[in-house]
């Protein structure tokens, strides 16, 4: 009760952070501390500093730009430890954790500067007070916003509606005052603008980051920035535009199939010239199978990763989107699946295995969409491999999961591209070396080509594989790998029929 009648005769707060000298302390604890407790820590302040009204606005907000620094940077170390887990099927539970903390601290960071921002618009006196600071601020909460945006990708998740709309306001606001080009530095040295922001926030998520694993996506968004001054975003319509978006409604940005209804918030964005910098440097990576210097990534990812995306965003950046090889066709049936390489060829072989039942939406001859409860499948990933068994069908069906689209938490869709149909588990001996196999075409004939799939410590180049089916010998010839997963490969392999 003192305490509180001397706040009430001094003026003065008595938050931690109010004070210079204790605030400098807590942030270089801060910085020093694991990442994980830091942004549990951040979190915390973030509310309790926006909320105290008896700390000056220049101070809060002084504060508020020093936790989203230290915070901005304790989720990048952050990342890394989460994405060495994602995938990998183990510690599922702890990356979780990870995920739930990274996410609360952008969503309460963007809920700091938009409950600033609010209280700008509500009283014009201190928004004139603070009208320096106000482009630093929309520029970190478009940065936040961004933030949000990777981590709800990293589980396949989407953006709010409103966030579409808080971000396109940012940008006509910034526009009409005339400092959308502003260049703002931040506190690790670096600097950007307005225009920047937004239009990386775009391109994100115009870039199908469903169809790429966790660590694709982190490095999609650093090869996204490394190329952002070759895109253009503007008011006018020209033949070169490929994405659309109306900074006044609450929608993410659209490829331009058709033109929309034109509108003064309207804005396109052209990614010809991006294009043809990410081809260029995508056949110089695969020319000399390194990354160049100038590259600049935050952390070393394999060269193979590397030309995947590079390739998967060049095919974003295309005047026309990849076409559909097969024609959908609706349907509603349920089929009975288990995913991962030991788990499918113990199913194969007769084995109970973990499975669940999913429900088909449509089907074509390259695959299928599936509705899928997430919550049972929360290691599930692009990439994994899935054996399906259709409801009232005659043999199993073997995919990978190409994309994910997630709901919420507990529902999503899954689409899968179907890449062997009646699979066959055979046992195999690589050179004296056992493991296990899943023939993907039963036909079997000399001198002709099968696909295989094998676990990574099986797969060699130049390695035969020997087996035994129905009572007759075969050796595979290992001609090429065509596609790695997290515990598979599949193997293309010339066929010899051997003597008994």
């Amino acid at each position: 009760m003192v305490n509180k009648m001397l706040r009430i005769f001094s003026g003065k707060s008595d938050h931690p952070l109010a004070d210079t000298k204790s605030a400098r302390e807590l942030f270089d604890r801060l910085i020093g501390s694991d990442p994980f407790e830091a942004l549990d820590e951040i979190d915390s302040w973030l509310e309790s500093v926006s909320g105290d009204e008896e700390i000056k606005p220049q101070r809060r907000v002084n504060v508020l730009f020093e936790l989203d620094d230290i915070g901005t940077a304790a989720a990048r170390k952050l990342t890394r430890g989460f994405l060495a887990k994602s995938g990998s099927g183990h510690g599922q539970s702890r990356n979780y954790k990870l995920w739930q903390t990274a996410c609360k601290f952008w969503r309460q960071l963007a809920a700091s500067y938009g409950g600033w921002l609010d209280q700008f618009e509500a009283n014009k006196k201190l928004r004139e007070e603070m009208r320096a600071t106000l482009p630093m601020m929309q520029m970190r909460l478009l940065r936040a916003y961004s933030g949000c945006l990777k981590w709800e990708k990293f589980r396949y998740g989407s953006l709010d509606p409103d966030l579409w709309l808080s971000a396109g306001r940012l940008y006509l606001e910034a526009e009409k005052n005339r400092w959308l080009e502003k260049k703002l530095a931040l506190g690790d040295g670096t600097s950007t603008t307005i225009a920047a922001e937004y239009l990386r926030l775009l391109l994100f998520h115009a870039a199908s980051m469903d169809r790429l694993q966790p660590l694709e996506i982190e490095l999609a968004e650093q090869l996204l920035s490394h190329f952002l001054p070759a895109f253009s975003l503007t008011a006018q319509v020209r033949p070169e535009n490929v994405y659309w978006v109306d900074a006044a409604k609450p929608l993410p940005p659209t490829r331009l199939a058709k033109l929309p209804g034109l509108a003064p918030t309207l804005r396109f964005f052209a990614t010809a010239n991006a294009c043809s910098a990410i081809e260029a440097l995508c056949n110089e990576i695969s020319q000399r199978q390194t990354v160049p210097n100038e590259l600049v990534l935050n952390q070393q990812f394999p060269v193979a990763t590397v030309i995947a995306v590079l390739r998967h965003l060049a095919a974003f950046c295309a005047p026309q989107p990849p076409v559909r090889s097969h024609v959908r066709h609706q349907v509603k049936s349920r089929i009975r699946a288990v995913d991962g390489f030991q788990a499918v060829f113990a199913t194969l072989r007769g084995d109970d295995a973990i499975s669940i039942f999913w429900t088909v939406e449509d089907v074509s001859e390259g695959g299928m969409r599936t509705r899928a409860e997430m919550t049972d499948y929360e290691g599930l990933g692009i990439g994994a491999l899935v054996a399906m068994y259709p409801e009232g069908g005659d043999y199993w069906l073997i995919g990978i999961v190409r994309r994910i689209d997630r709901e919420n938490r507990t529902q999503g869709n899954i689409g899968i591209e179907t890449v062997g149909r009646a699979p066959i588990a055979v046992d195999i001996d690589s050179e004296g070396l056992k493991g296990e196999g899943l023939l993907l075409d039963s036909a079997l004939n000399a001198s002709e080509m099968t696909s295989l799939v094998v676990s990574p410590g099986i797969w060699q180049d130049s390695r035969p594989l020997t087996f035994v089916h129905g009572g007759q010998h075969y050796r595979l010839r290992p001609q090429e790998e065509r596609y790695r997963g997290n515990d598979y490969v599949i193997g293309c392999y010339w066929v010899d029929v051997l003597a008994a």
